[in-house]
């Protein structure tokens, strides 16, 4: 897919222009036509030179249109302008004033027919700033990126400390908070650019394009029938999942009830919901400082080995779902838990032309 980039760049805007040349006409399997798409939006306007400290992840379920499979030139030039136009609508969602700029998008096909698609598009967009040489090397981000500045927060973004029982709509509480900070210091997961430039060398993302993003969805979601059961894991089937599921390998003291697990989780129902069994539960359902900083840690530490599990070089984004949150009962035992999807992708380089980057979104 990122090879031929150039080449379907240069078909689009013929396309587009009304003055296609019909060379080498497209004709793509649909799955491979929606991936090429994909690199085809980081190639046009991704700008990966400028880390950003903000993400913003929309996912909508839209229908494409085709006339025929495989994919041919016509098509994939509809294809490529209907995603932009999804895009662009999930573009126009961010109330930021300031410069906001295109990350990735994912194209997943949900069911198809024979002239149209339903596909999960999930798009990434970020807000540019210049850090100044802040940036260590891979795995040694700040652990205490919550401060005195931050007031207790309640374990999903339901309820908030002070309402635990009310509905609270704004939706960010801890999963929300944690989603945030790793976002912001996501490029303490991938390769960092300022040791090349002061040395000399050129920006290593000038000419570099997204392929192969993929997304995992995972939460800490348990299971148990009956008091003693062994506990029931509810998987996705990924490394990512499995891993929110896992204790923290670095508690130095188990059932402590510090620092027990990768990801929060309460299991309510067996005991009660104030228990301090660790076995059952986490310390408490409003998270302190302490809690939410272990958690980033943690958190940081999952994608970055389920970075070097899926061999992907480059994190993306992480956002989660509040409406997966509210728990799942089976007959009188429930439990709650956070869940996150993480993006993932690999870099590779392209040689670019400065005219080939527009700025989104800007048809080609």
């Amino acid at each position: 897919m990122v090879k031929n980039v150039k080449n379907y760049y240069d078909i689009v805007k013929a396309a587009n222009n009304h003055q296609i040349i019909e060379r080498d006409g497209i004709s793509l399997t649909l799955d491979d036509a929606l991936a090429q798409i994909e690199t085809l939006f980081s190639y046009t306007y991704g700008d990966y030179t400028i880390t950003n400290d903000s993400t913003y992840t929309f996912t909508d379920t839209a229908v494409i249109n085709f006339t025929a499979t495989p994919i041919q030139t016509e098509d994939f030039v509809s294809l490529t302008n209907q995603t932009l136009e999804i895009c662009k609508s999930q573009f126009n969602q961010i109330n930021y004033s300031g410069s906001k700029y295109f990350y990735s998008v994912r194209m997943r096909k949900l069911s198809s027919t024979a002239t149209s698609a339903t596909v999960a598009v999930t798009s990434v967009f970020g807000t540019k700033y210049t850090p100044v040489n802040d940036f260590t090397p891979i795995g040694e981000w700040p652990t205490t990126v919550f401060d005195s500045n931050f007031k207790d927060t309640y374990y999903h973004d339901f309820h908030t400390c002070e309402n635990p029982t009310g509905v609270y709509e704004n939706g960010q509480q801890a999963p929300a908070n944690l989603a945030k900070m790793i976002n912001k210091y996501k490029g303490y997961l991938n390769y960092d650019p300022f040791y090349a430039i002061s040395q000399g060398q050129p920006n290593p993302y000038e000419n570099m394009v997204l392929g192969g993003v993929e997304e995992y969805f995972g939460s800490s979601q348990r299971k148990r029938y009956s008091y003693g059961d062994v506990e029931k894991y509810y998987l996705d089937g990924n490394h990512w999942d499995w891993l929110l599921h896992q204790r923290n390998p670095d508690d130095s003291i188990l059932n402590d009830c510090i620092d027990e697990y990768n990801c929060f989780k309460i299991a309510v129902g067996l005991n009660n919901e104030n228990s301090f069994d660790c076995i059952n539960n986490t310390r408490s359902k409003c998270l302190n400082i302490a809690e939410m900083n272990h958690y980033f840690n943690r958190l940081m530490t999952c994608a970055l080995e389920t970075m070097d599990y899926y061999d992907k070089s480059h994190f993306i984004a992480i956002s989660t779902n509040p409406y997966l949150a509210s728990g799942v009962c089976v007959e009188s035992t429930c439990s709650y838990w956070m869940n996150f999807t993480i993006t993932l992708g690999n870099m590779y380089s392209v040689e670019t032309k400065p005219q080939d980057k527009l700025t989104f979104p800007q048809p080609i």
